[in-house]
């Protein structure tokens, strides 16, 4: 799983081509972000700031489509529309999937500024973090849902069933460790500078190999469960 999910994004030219791509649309969403601090709060910062939003969705659409798994068929994602589309029902799913995160943290914060003390001090950063876990762990699920099927099946029960295996949990170990790691990356370089060209890419990277693992986690871990 490992092998072939690390070697997925370089092993045809078609996946080396969407490497090349999601790095692209990357960078793009970087200088659209030092576009941004340097309109607001005019604003014409709207113009860029939809840019950005076409640039994430079609990232994310790419991701989708590999997330999907369609080993039966040749084609590929491409910058279209469809991919696009795809990218924004991604990212709806993902939105709604961090409503709880948001309200758990938002409370936390809530907790500590007003100065409670007591249970609740330990108890709200706990609940925060366990709803955190939580949505990320169910997450791909949904979006593996949402990518196939649209984005009303993907916020059903079923959507995150069998998820109970170990295949899908050390996939979603590796792929979360991955992505962390390359935003971390990224956090710790300027985009101001060539580095953040270099960071793209490894983000490109890091996240195709991610849904490639996940991918084969969701697969191995419904099948074991039909």
């Amino acid at each position: 799983m490992l092998h072939n999910a690390f070697a997925a994004p370089l092993h045809s030219s078609e996946s080396r081509d969407s490497l090349a791509i999601c790095s692209g649309l990357i960078i793009v969403c970087f200088l659209l972000i030092r576009m941004i601090r340097g309109l607001y709060p005019e604003l014409i910062v709207l113009i860029p700031a939809a840019i950005m939003i076409v640039a994430a969705s079609l990232f994310v659409g790419y991701l989708g489509w590999y997330l999907q798994s369609r080993p039966e068929t040749d084609t590929r994602p491409t910058v279209s529309t469809e991919t696009a589309v795809l990218g924004a029902r991604l990212l709806t799913v993902g939105g709604v999937y961090a409503i709880p995160v948001a309200v758990a943290v938002g409370i936390t914060a809530y907790t500590i500024v007003s100065g409670v003390r007591g249970f609740l001090i330990t108890l709200g950063p706990t609940v925060a973090l366990l709803a955190t876990v939580a949505s990320v762990y169910l997450l791909p699920a949904a979006l593996h849902v949402a990518a196939t099927s649209g984005v009303r099946p993907a916020l059903t029960r079923h959507a995150v069933s069998g998820l109970a295996s170990g295949s899908y949990f050390f996939s979603w170990v590796v792929a979360t460790t991955l992505i962390v790691s390359s935003w971390s990356l990224q956090g710790a370089i300027s985009l101001s500078t060539p580095a953040a060209i270099i960071g793209a890419v490894i983000i490109a990277y890091t996240h195709l190999v991610a849904v490639q693992l996940l991918s084969e986690g969701l697969s191995r871990s419904r099948h074991s469960f039909s």
